[in-house]
């Protein structure tokens, strides 16, 4: 049987600034999957990348 590949892929970063993050990704083509959320522990931002992979970012509080 072969392999299955899993083609959703999520990688996650913590960034110093996830406004400025979110806007950079957008320049470069990725698209914002849900508005950046505001949790205690800090903000949250799902993305999908050009090529389909999912880029989670965290800016700590």
């Amino acid at each position: 049987m072969p392999c299955r590949r899993n083609t959703h892929q999520s990688y996650p970063f913590m960034v110093a600034d996830i406004n400025y993050t979110v806007k950079k990704l957008m320049a470069l083509g990725a698209e914002l999957d849900s508005p950046i959320k505001y949790e205690v522990h800090g903000k949250v931002a799902a993305m999908r990348c050009v090529d389909g992979h999912m880029v989670g970012l965290y800016e700590p509080a």
